[in-house]
């Protein structure tokens, strides 16, 4: 069935839009452009508009679809996306006429691109690289489905798949054994084998690493570090989100290391403001870059151990990891990870639980055994 949901524009003109589906679909339509016109939010002729100039609209505008604003360096990064959208897509593909064929066309285009275009120069864009390049796309087509421009978001559910490349297998979570991170400790370099370890065992991202101060580990009794912010692209600021700042306890073995560590660093600091300088910086006290500690000292550690070459995000799994084999619950390893929910870290890490469904459930009778009254008339005849 087709129906037509009409309406009038801010300038006073009839606008329709046909829709293809349930008669229920055209009056959310419908709804959804009232909605929007209570709002004080432009009605825009959903048919005539092209994608370029409602991407261009919505980044100006955009601030966010949670309860919390959209950081600056985030919706800098949202602009350089959504700049290659639309010098792909082009000045004259209307709005409406977008498919979930030519997202999908885009994300393969994003994959083929020459080395350090959309990627860093000289590497392999990971399919990783070309999700997290789409979601502002992704975001954009939902505001446009809210406000009644389109049906349904062509970016949803859309397979992404790079030349000769399996999406499953760029998916897969990476995460070493007890021996293999053993292995891994002995082969890097003993400068640098603290701030492995410390990844290994913490689950803090590479982003709370670099940016950790003195000032944030506790080395008494119950030695501890506490995690309230990040260093990112150079900026220093909060966790990833709300739910990142944490408290995490550390073995004794970590705690020693960090002892020593820090006798090391406050040796060469000599400086009243001590608490403020970082925990693993480079030579000259600033912070480290993420994608040197993965090339030079992880991968090539990896390497000497006879392990496939990791990320930074791979030890953070490890992490998870090996906790859940230690039989800790999936709360707990949350409360690690400090993942938004346990239903997140249950979805992320479900293959790492035992599948096996064990022995049957086995519980005999206590107390004294009394028949029942169809039992004890038979045993009465």
């Amino acid at each position: 069935m087709r129906w037509v949901v009409t309406w009038t524009d801010d300038h006073g003109r009839t606008r329709k839009k046909t829709v293809t589906g349930s008669f229920e679909e055209a009056k959310n339509l419908k709804r959804s452009i009232e909605d929007a016109k209570q709002r004080g939010d432009p009605i825009l002729a959903a048919s005539k508009l092209t994608l370029d100039e409602y991407l261009d609209g919505w980044l100006r505008t955009y601030q966010g679809r949670g309860r919390k604003a959209i950081r600056a360096h985030t919706k800098a990064e949202y602009a350089k996306d959504i700049a290659l959208a639309r010098a792909h897509f082009g000045p004259k593909l209307r709005l409406a006429a977008l498919t979930r064929q030519n997202v999908a066309d885009y994300a393969r285009w994003l994959s083929e691109q020459p080395n350090g275009k959309i990627g860093r120069r000289g590497q392999q864009v990971s399919i990783t690289t070309v999700k997290r390049r789409l979601v502002p796309l992704r975001a954009a087509l939902s505001d446009a489905v809210e406000g009644g421009l389109i049906a349904a978001n062509p970016a949803e559910r859309v397979r992404i798949l790079g030349p000769e490349r399996i999406e499953e297998d760029e998916d897969r979570i990476r995460a070493l054994s007890r021996e293999q991170v053993g292995t891994l400790l002995v082969a890097v370099d003993p400068q640098h084998r603290p701030l492995i370890r410390f990844a290994v065992e913490t689950g803090c991202r590479v982003s709370e690493i670099v940016g950790l101060q003195w000032r944030h580990v506790s080395l008494g009794k119950r030695p501890v570090v506490n995690i309230p912010r990040a260093i990112v692209k150079g900026k220093a600021g909060p966790p990833k989100s709300r739910h990142g700042r944490r408290t995490i306890p550390l073995s004794p073995g970590m705690a020693r290391e960090l002892r020593l560590l820090r006798a090391q660093a406050e040796a060469a600091h000599r400086s009243v403001s001590f608490e403020d300088t970082l925990v693993f910086a480079t030579r000259n006290g600033t912070p480290l870059d993420p994608g040197n500690v993965r090339r030079r000292v992880l991968q090539p550690a990896c390497v000497r151990a006879g392990l496939p070459k990791l990320g930074m995000h791979d030890l953070r799994h490890t992490c998870a990891s090996l906790l859940l084999h230690e039989g800790r619950s999936v709360v707990q390893v949350q409360k690690v990870l400090r993942h938004h929910s346990p239903a997140f870290t249950l979805s992320r890490y479900a293959h790492l639980l035992d599948g096996d469904l064990g022995a049957a459930l086995d519980i005999e009778p206590t107390g004294p055994e009394t028949p029942g009254p169809v039992l004890a008339a038979v045993l009465d005849n």
